[in-house]
């Protein structure tokens, strides 16, 4: 039999994140003025949706079963795009929520004032 690019019988169906060995979010997310926030999700392999809450300026987590008991399994990428020096981070918190979080130059919370993407991993 035949092996596909990632060593999976070629009569298989793969994506490359399940060859990896781990599930993803991606979203795209805008948010104007004091506005919420608006999530585009790119995408997610997951299995489960998430939903996205505002905590205020700078905060946004999303809550889900999934990502209980995985600390250490959970990585974050994520970008912002606005005209400010503003600095972005994401992650799991000690909540056990996914969490991003945005600063300004003097590390005081804003929102994003534009739009980011951000992209989280859960390994196994």
């Amino acid at each position: 039999m035949t092996q596909n690019i990632w060593g999976f019988p070629s009569n298989q169906s793969t994506t490359f994140a399940e060859a990896l060995g781990y599930k993803k979010y991606v979203a795209y997310i805008t948010q104007t003025g004091v506005n919420p926030p608006v999530y585009t999700v790119l995408e997610n392999t997951l299995g489960v949706d998430l939903t996205w809450t505002y905590d205020g300026p700078g905060f946004y987590h999303a809550s889900n079963p999934i990502f209980l008991n995985q600390t250490g399994k959970v990585v974050a990428f994520c970008t912002l795009n606005n005209s400010n020096s503003f600095v972005i981070q994401a992650g799991l918190n000690t909540g056990q929520q996914l969490e991003i979080v945005v600063y300004d130059e003097t590390w005081n919370n804003v929102d994003i004032q534009g739009n980011a993407v951000v992209e989280f991993r859960l390994y196994p």
